[in-house]
């Protein structure tokens, strides 16, 4: 997997992320990365904080935190993102 460190911006302006299960909110720093950097002729795996870690509990967002530098350093790329 690769990984995304970014800027987080403003929070007033959502964007729609379509996954599996459904449609994600995410920030227009957030959406602006992914744009930039996706794959357009095959997939790509990026882990990206404001999507895989559960924002709204704190607990668990403590824990993932946590994780962070483990999981930025076992990333085959670290893409960083300081907006347009």
């Amino acid at each position: 997997y690769d990984a995304l460190s970014h800027c987080w911006g403003p929070q007033d302006f959502l964007c729609p992320l379509l996954l599996r299960d459904g449609i994600f909110p995410i920030t227009r720093s957030v959406h602006d990365a992914l744009q930039r950097i996706r794959y357009r002729n095959r997939d790509r795996y990026l882990w990206v904080d404001a999507v895989c870690i559960n924002q709204e509990d704190d607990a668990e967002k403590s824990q993932q935190v946590s994780k962070m530098l483990t999981i930025f350093k076992k990333a085959l790329h670290v893409v960083i993102w300081l907006g347009e």
